[in-house]
């Protein structure tokens, strides 16, 4: 991450001093082209805009449609619950903050960087979800304003750091002409459009395991393995393996999956009962290495209950695992010709997992911390029918919809927001005057300055706290 951040920072400081120094000479070449291209270059940020767009949007205007009609409708209901939404978040992280408490939901709004709280791996979906959400919101200001009859001057895009982004350059003076009900149509028309697509998302994320029943079932599959995690490697997890269990814990689903890897977290290691002959054939005491702490290859050193000539022998960890007859805790479990062996453990959070897998003869032994299982293994919950069919393709598509849904939704539920910056801040201006009108510009301004102080404190509090929580600057 730290790598990341360097070159990211590194670029773009040589990018804007190169620009500060060709401009600083009057390199014309230079100039021609950002005028030509319709390029500028700013402090970590790059715009572009064009105006061939112009003509399709201002030859439809004064159309009349029902669409940012319900729209407008829609975003003034949510207005309220967005200010409720934003308070109980603020709640919650100060909650979180001051008791040491999780999130008592997954629905609050937190400020989302890459490699931080969602894995670099998953930049091309938050990348490709930033440009696809914010086109269509403004796409859906152009296409209102064209709609009420104002002028678009033209449209543009930008990159700020390495967050893309949209905007609609519209016609201050046509604008302010207007009526306010026309002008609410346009401030939300964009937010009408991030929810529309956040609902399209999750429709499509619904009826996913009913459309594809023909080729997928119920099920855990494998999708990726972080390398050099320790569930990598030969005898490791391999994309398209299904899971069946871990340890004695069945997976069925997604949800099983999480529930045996937080139920080995918190037990203590168990070990297994075994004969006492197959402990004498397969012992190497001689040597002991591996319960003298030196390196022994795939031999394990297990503690013996109770123990015979013993207490810690060095037994080979696969063999011994697959000759357990089953579960002890200690030797009351287990038979009169049997001992409990218990895997010893360089860490108190280690654990020895045994993942059992349908398609490989072999199980897989993971030793360490369950939790980076749950971090370095990418599961879906499905499995396909068929070897034709690939279960990447769907948690890639799937991945992509997640995202769309929860930063559509969340970026809707924002701008509704009366914050300096946000559509909410039109909004509100024009609302203020649809309901009071023009007669008390001072009685306007002040209702205007406090619903704007609030939301502005709000928003600014809970990306405050949001940051401070990734930062774990407490």
């Amino acid at each position: 991450m730290l790598t990341f951040i360097v070159l990211t920072v590194s670029i773009w400081t040589l990018l804007n001093l190169t620009d500060l120094i060709l401009r600083s000479c009057m390199c014309q070449p230079y100039i021609d082209f950002l005028s030509y291209r319709n390029l500028e270059v700013k402090s970590f940020r790059i715009e572009w805009f064009t105006t061939r767009l112009n003509h399709y949007f201002n030859c439809n205007s004064r159309r009349q449609s029902q669409w940012f009609e319900v729209g407008t409708i829609v975003s003034l209901c949510l207005m309220p619950v967005s200010f409720i939404f934003l308070i109980r978040t603020v709640a919650s992280l100060v909650s979180e903050i001051l008791y040491a408490a999780p999130s008592s939901s997954s629905m609050d709004l937190t400020p989302v960087l890459p490699g931080v709280n969602i894995p670099l791996s998953d930049l091309p979906f938050y990348l490709s979800t930033l440009v696809l959400c914010g086109v269509l919101h403004e796409f859906g200001h152009a296409l209102a304003a064209s709609w009420e009859g104002v002028r678009i001057n033209k449209v543009g895009a930008f990159i700020i750091i390495i967050f893309p982004g949209a905007y609609v350059d519209l016609s201050s003076e046509v604008l302010s002409k207007v009526s306010p009900w026309r002008r609410i149509k346009i401030f939300s028309a964009g937010i009408w459009h991030n929810l529309v697509i956040a609902a399209v998302a999750w429709t499509l994320l619904v009826v996913d395991p009913v459309v594809l029943t023909p080729v997928f079932r119920a099920g855990v599959s494998v999708v990726s393995v972080v390398p050099d995690s320790g569930a990598d490697g030969p005898s490791g997890l391999w994309p398209g393996d299904e899971i069946l269990s871990v340890n004695e814990c069945k997976v069925d689903g997604y949800n099983d999956w999480q529930t045996c890897l937080m139920l080995y977290m918190r037990q203590p290691q168990l070990g297994g009962c075994l004969e006492r002959n197959y402990v004498v054939g397969a012992a190497t005491s001689a040597s002991n290495s591996c319960c003298s702490g030196l390196e022994s290859g795939s031999e394990l050193c297990f503690s013996l209950q109770p123990s015979f000539r013993s207490s810690e022998e060095c037994l080979s960890a696969r063999r011994t695992i697959i000759k357990f007859t089953r579960p002890c805790l200690n030797e009351t479990t287990c038979g009169e010709t049997e001992v409990c062996a218990t895997p010893k453990l360089p860490h108190p959070k280690h654990r020895l997992v045994i993942i059992h897998r349908a398609n490989v003869r072999q199980d897989m032994l993971f030793l360490g911390p369950p939790e980076h299982l749950w971090k370095f293994v990418r599961v879906a919950p499905y499995v396909p029918r068929t070897p034709i069919v690939s279960v990447q393709t769907l948690f890639y598509w799937e991945t992509f919809l997640k995202y769309v849904m929860s930063f559509s939704g969340a970026l809707a539920f924002l701008n509704l927001m009366p914050c300096y910056s946000l559509d909410g801040t039109w909004i509100l201006s024009a609302l203020i005057e649809l309901l009071w009108g023009r007669r008390s510009p001072t009685r306007n301004q002040r209702l205007y300055n406090v619903i704007m102080f609030i939301g502005t404190t709000l928003v600014g509090v809970t990306v405050t706290l949001g940051l401070r929580k990734l930062f774990y600057i407490i």
